[in-house]
């Protein structure tokens, strides 16, 4: 295998470039939200909401906000008196609950056919109870959890689900049932041939199928990778991705190249995905742009790759008791990208390969409709990418516009900064003043 040699803005360019990247090349209707989960492969469904949820904020990220709920539009419902559509996405399993282009649906079945066999990994299953909910639905329709009595009484946590609901998840997880809509965040199950029609008819991916799937969706939403990040999350039908990536070096369909002073790593990419970044001399990357992004981002979901490859060593805290969080409950990336210098300029060079440059820890007051920022950091080189003095009012300014952006997607009139913590005064006051402006 003849490994190369890449610079890793080169690297940058090509992963910004790909389609869970940014700047977002998507068309600002439902086309492009279907565009954006075909391209991208899924978007992670999550239940925090103390700013929008991270579905709906990783959508918002690439194609703004769109009339209506496009997310269930794009499921096939009948929205606001008009005739449900085609169904575009389903939900499912990615290396978390997702929401899946339906096209995908087969290379779920190793998945769902472990689950048959083994059963769930978190959770066990009354055979009777399952067989007894399959029944129900069959003959009733579709049903949600709130449809089936607990025989126990009393109150069950999150990990205490009733005997129903396991089943339900069971045969969620197992294919035999699917989501066809929810209530509220409450998910309403059916029939999978009832949801998807075509269910039944898909044959069995082989082990081949699968691994050329997989780097399918890395070239297409990572553009340039490394092996252990091809199927993040996934441990299904992985077992012959060394395999694919060998014969696409063999056949020129990839490159392997190392960066340089970086431990040995070799990433994967595409020669037209090389040429194209290459040939971006950074006064083609367009004005300069930061973007809010959801943790749960497909860009930066995973956490290693970001690291590697941006130098940004990122942690979401909301699962870490609060005596040990460093930043903030939910502490929100941004993304600087485009014509801005290292350190905030606007020369047009540095930052086309992008920089995190901020990180938000922010909270929506709903009742007030106030975007509460409870502390934000701005090139501070702990928290995020340090930035120099030269430019710095620009970029400050920018940050400013995205949060104000990012709160009226939340549905908040104003923002309210707690603690700002900014190379200079000047800046936090520019950051501030931008995002009233807005």
């Amino acid at each position: 295998m003849k490994i190369e040699t890449l610079d890793g803005r080169t690297a940058r360019r090509i992963a910004l470039a790909a389609a869970s990247g940014f700047p977002p090349a998507y068309s600002r209707d439902l086309e492009g939200a279907a565009q954006f989960v075909s391209r991208s492969g899924y978007i992670q469904i999550d239940t925090i909401s103390v700013v929008a949820r991270a579905h709906e904020h990783a959508l918002w990220s690439r194609v703004g906000a769109l009339e209506g709920d496009p997310l269930k539009a794009l499921q096939g419902a009948a929205l606001q008196g008009a005739a449900g559509g085609e169904r575009r996405i389903f939900e499912y399993w990615a290396h978390a609950a997702a929401y899946l282009p339906v096209a995908e649906f087969r290379y779920c079945l190793p998945r769902m056919e472990r689950v048959r066999r083994d059963g769930h990994d978190w959770f066990s299953s009354d055979g009777v109870v399952v067989a007894s909910v399959l029944e129900r639905i069959r003959n009733e329709g579709p049903l949600s959890s709130a449809d089936f009595e607990d025989p126990r009484g009393g109150g069950a946590g999150w990990w205490d689900w009733k005997p129903a609901k396991r089943a339900l998840e069971y045969l969620f997880q197992a294919g035999e049932l699917l989501v066809t809509t929810r209530k509220g965040f409450v998910k309403v199950f059916d029939l999978a041939e009832r949801v998807l029609p075509f269910r039944g008819s898909e044959i069995m991916p082989t082990e081949a199928e699968s691994a050329a799937r997989y780097v399918d969706a890395a070239v297409g939403a990572l553009g340039v990778f490394a092996a252990d990040e091809i199927a993040y999350g996934r441990k299904d039908a992985v077992g012959g991705i060394r395999a694919e990536l060998e014969a696409r070096l063999e056949a020129g369909r990839l490159r392997a190249f190392v960066l340089p002073g970086e431990k040995p790593l070799v990433r994967y990419a595409t020669e037209e995905a090389i040429g194209l970044a290459a040939s971006r001399d950074g006064t083609a990357a367009g004005k300069g742009r930061c973007f809010v992004l959801s943790p749960f981002d497909p860009f930066l979901i995973d956490r290693t790759r970001i690291s590697r490859l941006f130098g940004f060593g990122y942690t979401i805290e909301c699962y870490i008791p609060e005596a040990r969080r460093r930043f903030g409950y939910f502490s929100l990336p941004v993304l600087a990208t485009g014509g801005f210098a290292e350190g905030g300029g606007l020369d047009g060079r540095s930052m086309a390969d992008g920089r995190f440059v901020a990180l938000v820890d922010a909270k929506a007051d709903r009742k007030r409709s106030v975007l509460e920022v409870r502390r934000l950091a701005l090139g501070d080189g702990v928290f995020c990418a340090p930035v120099r003095s030269r430019g710095l009012a620009d970029l400050a300014r920018e940050v400013g516009r995205a949060i104000a952006e990012f709160a009226r997607f939340n549905g908040a009139a104003q923002i309210e900064y707690a603690r700002v913590d900014a190379p200079t005064a000047a800046a936090a006051r520019i950051l501030a003043e931008a995002s009233e402006a807005e």
